[in-house]
């Protein structure tokens, strides 16, 4: 007989695995979403200047974007019923999507089949062999403030058909075998693989040049990414934080005293992983192995599965370093990478002297370039404040700023917060940015009893809605808590300004994602100094736009992101009321006449 508390924990488990569907849910429709906007970007900017630009006929580039926009409008339906379908149940452990995937997913073949064997890889080919024509294009994304390029438009439907399985596979996972899904959930899996392999064999026949495509591929497959070991997802095949596509740049065999590693180097960062020798070359020693392997294309390798090593090394966090000579005469072909914030360092060994050359050429060449790709994106991010008309009234000191309920996908959260002040974003005469704090966050995985969870809720919802005090619901142990101590000072120019607060999950492997923003009327600050002196603490939502498929999640949920601002305000001229009498200003006047004739006899006594 169960006890109470099995009970318990078995409808706790049942309810973590119904968010969790949900949750894979909402990420398959805000996926598509993006996708459908990055296909729609690439067909209203770029197809008139490919036009115009006579690398192929004007009739064969009609015919790629043909394809193209056929895609888009099956992909459009897709979306436009899976948000509907969501948003339609009320319980969210009941969303059946599997027949709706299954049905799209076949309506999806011809016209992924079509562009694949349209002239587009013939197209970008030429796009790279004309490095003038290719400037003009990225000029274009870059008039239109996007990272999106052509080519990285162009290659999105042969990347996001690779994602479906994936996301299915997930929704699978965490969908009971009693559930009303299951059954059509499996056949939409069946479904995508079957559109993966179609598409790939075409691909593959179309495709020589862009090989590297097909590898991130595998390494989604067959690298595996524990959890204890890395806290961030990472999607090999999508964009970097800065450098837009990822890129697999060098791939080979090292060696760590005597651990058989593969190490694949991307344009962001370093990764080895393990593999068992025996299953890969039985009976073979080291020096044995062979010296040039590719590892996705090898009778031994092709098939493999690997696990992480060692957390990817970021190149902010990596140093390469050539031995000295006794090392080298002891460890021949060796270097070493430093991983500075661990303050360590590991020898690894190459399979001859040319291997050695080609990795210790391509890690520098790699953290060169990312450095400054770095400092361009840094440069292009930097704020440039618009300089007031008139000195500050008054200042703000923003003490500190405490977060609750945030949402992220990562199982740990850097989170750090943008604030300005102004009219808008674009106007802004201020700006400051926190420090990032870092926090195992997945609330997925939060042991908090529920009686705690509705008790924070509760809290929160009084949060959201005005002012507080915060009390007990800012305990250090709150899971749900991230803290930033700002000490800032503010300028005030205009009570009519707005205080705007953005807050950000940095990834080194991904685009920063957006959590969430709130902005407070700086009247509203001077009208509670009016009525209460000394420290404040305010309390404010956190907006997510209403067509994020996450920001319904968190609806869904009852997850309300939300902030406390603790602040002062001081003044810095004060303003004479209408009040103040003419008697008032004499007073004042005279005893500033007082002041000065003190100052001058004391001045006056110093020379003597």
């Amino acid at each position: 007989m169960q006890t109470e508390n099995g009970e318990d924990n078995g409808e706790r488990h049942k309810v973590k695995s119904s968010q969790q569907r949900f949750l894979v849910i909402c990420e398959l429709v805000e996926t598509e979403q993006k996708y459908i906007e990055q296909l729609q970007f690439i067909s209203q900017n770029f197809q008139g200047p490919l036009q115009r630009s006579g690398l192929m006929p004007v009739e064969e580039i009609d015919t790629i974007f043909k394809h193209l926009n056929f895609i888009y409008t099956v992909n459009s339906a897709l979306y436009t019923e899976l948000n509907s379908q969501v948003k339609a149940e009320e319980d969210h452990s009941e969303n059946c999507i599997g027949a709706l995937l299954k049905n799209h997913l076949k309506l999806m073949l011809p016209a992924y089949r079509d562009y694949c064997s349209s002239n587009m890889v013939s197209l970008l080919t030429k796009i790279d062999g004309n490095q003038e024509f290719g400037a003009e294009l990225e000029e274009i994304a870059a008039q239109q403030k996007s990272y999106q390029t052509f080519k990285m438009g162009a290659l999105r439907p042969m990347q996001r058909i690779t994602k479906y399985p994936l996301l299915i596979d997930k929704i699978l996972e965490f969908t009971p075998a009693e559930h009303s899904d299951q059954g059509d959930c499996k056949e939409a899996l069946e479904c995508s693989k079957a559109l993966c392999e179609e598409i790939n064999k075409i691909f593959d026949q179309a495709c020589v040049e862009y090989e590297p495509f097909k590898k991130l591929f595998w390494l989604q497959k067959h690298v595996t990414l524990p959890h204890k070991q890395i806290d961030q997802t990472i999607d090999f095949n999508s964009e970097t934080r800065f450098l837009g596509p990822r890129t697999l740049l060098h791939s080979g065999i090292l060696f760590s005293n005597s651990k058989m590693l593969f190490a694949f180097l991307f344009n962001d960062f370093f990764l080895l992983a393990t593999a068992k020798k025996e299953s890969c070359f039985p009976g073979m020693k080291r020096d044995q192995i062979p010296e040039t392997i590719n590892l996705f294309d090898h009778a031994q390798t092709r098939n493999s599965r690997c696990t992480l090593y060692k957390k990817p090394f970021v190149f902010d966090d990596l140093n390469i370093i050539e031995l000295d000579e006794m090392e080298a005469a002891n460890s021949p072909n060796s270097f070493k990478i430093e991983v500075t914030s661990l303050k360590r360092q590991i020898l690894l060994r190459a399979n001859s002297y040319s291997k050695w050359v080609g990795w210790l050429e391509q890690l520098s060449k790699a953290k060169e370039d990312y450095n400054k790709a770095k400092c361009t994106f840094e440069r292009v991010a930097e704020f440039h404040p618009k300089v007031p008309e008139q000195p500050p009234v008054a200042q703000l000191s923003l003490i500190n700023l405490e977060a609750f309920q945030l949402y992220t996908r990562n199982y740990a959260m850097n989170a750090y917060c943008k604030v300005a002040i102004g009219k808008d974003w674009s106007s802004a005469h201020q700006q400051l940015t926190t420090k990032t704090f870092r926090r195992v966050m997945d609330f997925r995985k939060i042991n908090t009893p529920a009686s705690r969870n509705k008790s924070i809720l509760s809290s929160i919802s009084k949060l959201a809605s005005g002012w507080t005090q915060a009390g007990d619901f800012t305990d250090l142990n709150n899971p749900h808590r991230i803290f930033w101590e700002t000490d800032a000072l503010i300028d005030i120019v205009d009570n009519e300004d707005m205080l705007f607060i953005r807050c950000y999950d940095d990834s080194p492997f991904a685009p920063h994602q957006f959590l969430g923003e709130a902005s407070i009327s700086i009247g509203s600050f001077i009208e509670e100094r009016k009525m209460s002196s000394g420290v404040i603490t305010k309390g404010v939502e956190l907006h997510l736009p209403l067509d994020l498929p996450s920001a319904y999640f968190l609806k869904k949920l009852n997850i309300k992101p939300c902030l406390l601002v603790k602040f002062e305000v001081k003044t810095v001229n004060p303003i004479v009321s209408d009040e103040e009498t003419d008697e008032d200003k004499e007073t004042e006047k005279g005893i500033e006449i007082e002041v000065t004739k003190e100052t001058e006899k004391i001045e006056e006594a110093d020379e003597s």
